[in-house]
């Protein structure tokens, strides 16, 4: 039985003793970029468009350097736990913390942002929201200095028990601009969805993300546009 599944079984069972858990069970922060029918249109999208598959693997892949397709990922498994009662584990694989900022420990105290903190420490294995049968891990605490690509074999072994007791996973590796995970990873998942950031992401970029992942024989099954700005007059926009 592998590391991963044994600290999902941890976090599952009622019956173990919280101290011999290697999670964190933390609060969410609501997300306010997106609504949450959109979340829940994107969740329900990658599920039809991948029929017939249980625990559907899904890569959200970023285009250009930034943290948007983490935080478009977790606000997803968010939505849909909450208000389909699915259960989603986001897989990350970024390096950072923007994202995961959305997740709220309990004993930490407000920072600047609004509460949201890094509460992902290194000992962790995996986080579990309050009331909610969504978890977060992070992958580079699974394979330390092998590093995911080293241990391929072992994550597609994780991914399929995984498979049987969730609904949906979710991977997140780097920008695809920065870091090969991404291409390397679309052959292992069901299916891909392109994050782009607007008035950042170059079209040269995205249009070579496509490509690529196009190449691993797993269908693109969404585009996400973050960060769009509104720059009409709300005056206006309440007219039209």
């Amino acid at each position: 039985m592998t590391t991963a599944k044994l600290a999902f079984e941890e976090l599952t069972n009622p019956t173990a003793r919280p101290r011999q858990r290697k999670f964190r069970e933390v609060d969410f922060t609501p997300p306010h970029d997106l609504p949450v029918v959109d979340l829940i249109e994107l969740y329900t999208g990658v599920e039809y468009a991948l029929p017939g598959r249980e625990g559907v693997v899904v890569q959200f892949v970023a285009a250009t350097s930034g943290r948007d397709a983490e935080q478009v990922a977790l606000d997803m498994a968010w939505a849909a736990a909450s208000a389909l009662h699915k259960r989603v584990l986001v897989l990350t694989c970024t390096g950072g913390s923007s994202g995961r900022r959305a997740l709220r420990g309990p004993e930490h105290q407000p920072a600047n942002d609004g509460g949201r903190v890094d509460v992902l420490a290194p000992e962790m294995r995996m986080l579990k929201v309050a009331d909610h049968e969504m978890y977060v891990a992070d992958i580079g605490e699974w394979y330390g200095n092998v590093g995911a690509l080293g241990a391929l074999d072992e994550m597609d072994e994780q991914l399929t028990e995984f498979r049987d007791m969730l609904d949906m996973i979710v991977t997140v590796p780097p920008p695809a601009d920065s870091d090969p995970l991404a291409a390397v990873m679309a052959r292992h998942v069901d299916g891909n969805v392109i994050v782009i950031e607007a008035e950042q992401t170059r079209r040269a970029a995205a249009i070579r993300l496509r490509e690529t992942l196009a190449r691993s024989g797993r269908p693109i099954v969404g585009t996400v546009l973050c960060n769009r700005r509104n720059y009409m007059p709300r005056w206006l926009s309440r007219i039209l």
